[in-house]
């Protein structure tokens, strides 16, 4: 099928327009296959690249709106079946927030809403295709697209970007990021990878939504939750203590203890809380007010990571090491520790400093954010104890919490394990109804 422009709209629900699209960084183009409704430019570069997908921006010529398509490629591939568990959790979860949340619209307007989700079947269908060659360009795709809202850049960018953010504009990316997490706590949820990557903004009025739900998890809320264990995926500088001593409690073999990389482990597994996301939504408010991560340590040593932890935030203390039952060789390690962070004390150390706007910061917002930081797990602030805190006054919250909350993600990976392209296709039908009836009448049909 031809590329790019000179194509008119049509009412054949299989027709395609192909778009090369380049990146910043990478001397080749990305092709993204998308439906006739979507128009791209191709003179503009492409909004980001990473080792599994792409992401570039469309017009929708239907709803005359800018949008963000991502293509996610080979999500099938039998050598990274992560790859392919991660993808069909997030567009489970994407479809649960845009549309099981208690509120008029149906979505929450603090978590990215998905659009639409379309797949790349392998070659045109035409007239001519059989109803052979259609049943096994369906049980064969491997590039999936999700149509997202567009904003204009993430936290993240705008952090490195040196903006001096005002304490009212820290206070409303936080009151939104905290509105959002209920929500998806509400839903029985853990997003497991909270960090300014992934909220993204509307810059003249800072409009938050939270994004990419890759790595997060449902979980049975009747169970006893703190008997599930888990890995906790988000980046380093945003993980609790809990997480990083959890590493810790496994022996530690000769190679790592003389390892000048320190103790290192590629993935960390243990027990499901809601405290674990309330560090890192602390961990960012902190990164806004400073203008840098507030606990990033070098390389990927746990030991150092904790050490950055337990000198800025509270000190580690004898108990903790008892409650976690380390090795004893771990205790040894963790010793300078326990002396270095003595005096530790996050809000001491932030009483009086200027934020990058020259205010110093308010007690309010000191306070916020070090009951999200609390050493201790099960201290740390709950999220609507949070939103009620005196730090968002200025917002008007509604009379009913559960304007903030969504029904129950019952949704689990053993529902589809066997048939993962069968529950993507599944969504592709729900957001595309003249597709769904086309192939039904193609495959009815006889050959």
């Amino acid at each position: 099928m031809q590329r790019g422009a000179g194509w008119e709209m049509t009412e054949d629900p299989f027709a395609v327009r192909r778009w090369l699209v380049a990146f910043e960084g990478s001397a080749t183009k990305e092709c993204f296959e998308l439906p006739l409704r979507y128009k791209v430019n191709e003179e503009e570069k492409g909004l980001g690249q990473g080792a599994y997908g792409s992401v570039c921006q469309a017009f929708d010529e239907v709803t005359q709106t800018h949008v963000a398509i991502k293509k996610l490629k080979g999500v099938f591939d039998p050598r990274n079946p992560q790859m392919t568990k991660s993808t069909v959790r997030e567009i489970k979860l994407l479809q649960h927030f845009s549309t099981k949340t208690k509120s008029p619209e149906g979505y929450h307007p603090n978590i990215l809403r998905v659009l639409d989700i379309f797949v790349s079947l392998d070659g045109d269908v035409t007239p001519q295709t059989t109803k052979k060659e259609l049943e096994e360009k369906i049980k064969s795709f491997n590039d999936v697209y999700i149509v997202l809202e567009k904003y204009d850049m993430s936290l993240k960018d705008l952090i490195n970007a040196k903006s001096a953010l005002e304490e009212s504009q820290r206070a409303y990316f936080t009151y939104q990021m905290l509105k959002g997490m209920k929500a998806i706590f509400s839903a029985n949820v853990m997003h497991r990878d909270m960090k300014p990557e992934n909220l993204l903004i509307r810059t003249e009025s800072c409009e938050l939504v939270i994004c990419d739900f890759g790595s997060g998890r449902g979980f049975d809320a009747k169970k006893e939750q703190h008997a599930t264990v888990m890995s906790f995926t988000t980046t380093q500088w945003y993980r609790p203590p809990e997480s990083f001593l959890e590493d810790l409690t496994r022996e530690p073999d000769a190679a790592e203890l003389q390892s000048a990389e320190g103790f290192v482990l590629p993935q960390t597994r243990m027990e499901l809380s809601q405290a674990l996301d309330m560090w890192s939504c602390g961990a960012i408010l902190g990164e806004m007010m400073q203008g840098k991560p507030l606990c990033a340590a070098a390389g990927n040593d746990i030991l150092g990571q904790l050490n950055t932890i337990f000198t800025t935030i509270a000190p580690l203390t004898e108990d903790m090491l008892k409650e976690v039952k380390l090795p004893q060789q771990m205790v040894a390690l963790l010793q300078p520790t326990i002396g270095a962070g003595r005096n530790a004390d996050l809000k001491k150390m932030l009483t009086g400093q200027k934020g990058l706007d020259g205010e110093d910061f308010c007690a309010e917002e000191i306070d916020i954010l070090a009951e999200m930081m609390k050493i201790q797990a099960g201290e740390r602030i709950s999220i609507g104890k949070a939103l009620q805190c005196d730090y968002f006054s200025q917002y008007e919250l509604p009379d009913a919490e559960s304007e903030f909350e969504a029904e129950e993600f019952k949704w689990r990976w053993d529902e589809c394990k066997d048939d993962p392209r069968g529950a993507i296709w599944e969504e592709v039908c729900s957001f595309n109804q003249g597709l769904n009836e086309a192939v039904k009448r193609r495959l009815a049909a006889e050959t």
